[in-house]
């Protein structure tokens, strides 16, 4: 005689193998599309910042082109004991800077004639052609005087600087005779055989008064410069960044002090250096930081919500242990029934 148990149990069907597949293959349709957009939307959104960033490149240099300039030398620092390297506001060397163009001589104010302070000096620095060759290097000094050359029937010439405090100082036919920006006999100039320039234009100078003790025309690193050489007027810069550059270029440009450091083919104070180390470790820890959080708070949020399914799924598994024990009890002690074979 065997006994059966008189008893009935709910079976709950999930969902088949054919529809688990076709759930896992729509996911994945959805995962691939889903990062198909995601590169697509970055291609698009990388060009439209290059489109952007060229086209305010252009707006704000007046349509001068390149728009961005290097300093690679020293000819524009100023004394270490006067400004520190690296100070923002001063040119360095590894500056980047942004030029704008011009469209007469009159919007180029000299050291001579500017009231305000333009890179720690008077006057506006302009980056022109030297000699007035596109070929050569371009030359970032600043605009210190202009002379006014005229040339008369005797095949004389008569010359005016216009000088500091609005004066103007005459030169005959002997030429310019001006120790002040080296138009001396330091550098062969004398008031009976003085600087004769054929036209008229600017005379320019570097800043450093080591490298640069004389104006580029007094020694001979650029005839006076005419307003259609001037490449652009420097009014804006980017301290530092250009140190990147001068460390990959294929030849060493910039000159060699004893007291500057050589990294790759680029030489510069330590001080550069350090500030351009430093704003390069900015630039990646500070993402990289940034994302690391993000990727924290993502990791607690997703251990939060599994602890929270563990415990909710805890709470129901007691909840049916408790319903199946209340069952039981509702109905009394289990019965049995011979089973006649």
């Amino acid at each position: 005689m065997v006994f059966a148990r008189r008893a009935t149990t709910e079976r709950k069907e999930g969902p088949s193998l054919r529809e688990r597949a076709r759930g896992l293959l729509a996911r994945r349709r959805l995962a691939r599309s889903r990062r198909r957009w995601r590169t697509l939307r970055d291609v698009v959104t990388g060009l439209g910042l290059v489109v952007l960033t060229l086209s305010a490149l252009y707006v704000a240099s007046d349509g001068a082109w390149p728009p961005l300039l290097v300093v690679e030398s020293g000819s524009m620092m100023h004394p270490r004991d006067q400004t520190p390297y690296g100070r923002i506001g001063t040119i360095d060397v590894g500056d980047v800077l942004l030029v704008r163009s011009i469209d007469h001589p009159s919007q180029v104010r000299t050291w001579a004639e500017a009231a305000t302070e333009s890179y720690g000096r008077p006057g506006d620095v302009i980056a022109f052609a030297q000699d007035g060759d596109r070929s050569n290097a371009t030359i970032i000094h600043r605009a210190m005087a202009w002379v006014d050359v005229t040339a008369h029937e005797n095949l004389t010439r008569s010359y005016r600087v216009h000088w500091i405090d609005g004066k103007v100082l005459e030169f005959g036919n002997a030429g310019i005779y001006l120790p002040a920006l080296g138009f001396d006999e330091r550098n062969g100039f004398s008031p009976v055989a003085g600087y004769r320039p054929t036209y008229s234009g600017f005379i320019t100078k570097g800043d450093n008064p080591e490298t640069n003790p004389a104006a580029d025309q007094a020694a001979g690193v650029s005839r006076l410069v005419e307003p259609s050489w001037i490449e652009g007027k420097v009014h804006g810069e980017v301290p530092w960044l250009g140190l990147v550059r001068l460390a990959f270029q294929l030849d060493k440009t910039n000159p060699t002090l004893p007291t500057w450091q050589r990294v790759g083919n680029g030489f510069a104070p330590v001080e550069l250096w350090t500030c351009l180390f430093v704003v390069l470790a900015l630039v990646v820890l500070v993402p990289l930081g940034w994302d690391t959080q993000r990727a924290l708070r993502r990791h607690r949020r997703a251990r939060r919500l599994q602890r929270a399914e563990e415990a909710d799924a805890a709470r129901r598994a007691e909840a049916e242990r408790q319903r199946r024990a209340e069952e039981r009890a509702r109905r009394g002690p289990v019965e049995f029934q011979p089973v006649t074979r």
